[in-house]
């Protein structure tokens, strides 16, 4: 029995500081399935089917927009997404989310993702197996304040961005950014922001991203405070962080406990 073709609506949203939100670059290949409870679309060679958004007058260049014509495959559960990364360290892409609107139904399904895909970044990794954001019970915000420390061994200006996700035992936070682009010797900077309330900490991942190929940032400690709780976290690190090295996951240091003799 034939499958029919519907319409699909992809939005591709594109973080801030990539480069492929520009309107003069060239968007990376990408590749794309979409499986449901019916089957699965072909492979679908994403940039192909970019165009204007008929919805939007002026469209926002970090979000780039695809309509094709596949298989009706039901209810989605799952996409696969993929680029072609032809071993360049510029071969890469910064997403936030993607979302999928299957016009027929009515229905929208979400895919946040918030990392780069590429061979130099990261994890590496330049495909991904990715399942329908499912909307989380609703915690309440709270205030946390971020201290960072930037080692003695920092003997020039480091430039990058610096992302925080937070893990406790109730939630996690989203990637919030922390600073404004440098760091400088033995530094100590302080942020303040409001997040969901994720319970105990548990650990915290940090991603930081170069502006420039040599820029290295030596982070010496990260602490966090939970005035409301009077909790404070202490992540230990003394570790260099540059294009190779651009992600840590770190645990809370606990105070070693000795046994009397």
């Amino acid at each position: 029995m034939s499958i029919c073709e519907i319409l699909y609506q992809v939005i591709l949203r594109l973080n801030e500081l990539d480069g492929q939100a520009s309107p003069n670059k060239h968007l990376v290949d990408i590749y794309f399935v979409i499986k449901g409870i019916k089957g699965s679309t072909k492979k679908i060679y994403l940039n192909n089917y970019e165009t204007k958004r008929q919805d939007h007058h002026d469209q926002d260049p970090k979000e780039k927009y695809f309509e094709f014509k596949s298989d009706d495959v039901g209810k989605i559960e799952q996409i696969n997404l993929s680029i072609n990364a032809e071993n360049s360290p510029d071969n890469y892409i910064f997403i936030d989310f993607i979302e999928i609107k299957i016009p027929v139904r009515s229905e929208a399904y979400k895919f946040p993702i918030e990392r780069v895909l590429g061979e130099y970044f990261e994890d590496g990794k330049c495909e991904l197996d990715l399942e329908v954001w499912k909307h989380p019970e609703r915690h309440s915000h709270i205030d946390y304040e971020i201290l960072s420390e930037t080692g003695p061994d920092q003997n020039k200006e480091a430039k990058g961005k610096v992302y925080l996700v937070i893990y406790g035992d109730a939630c996690r936070t989203g990637k919030i950014e922390l600073n404004d682009g440098s760091f400088e010797n033995s530094l100590m900077d302080n942020y303040e922001f409001s997040a969901p309330d994720v319970g105990k900490i548990k650990k915290i991942e940090i991603f930081y991203i170069p502006l420039n190929s040599d820029s290295e940032w030596h982070l010496e400690a990260i602490q966090i405070k939970v005035a409301c709780r009077n909790e404070a976290y202490k992540f230990p690190i003394h570790c260099w962080l540059n294009a190779k090295n651009d992600h840590l996951e770190l645990f809370p240091w606990k105070k070693p406990h000795f046994n009397k003799v």
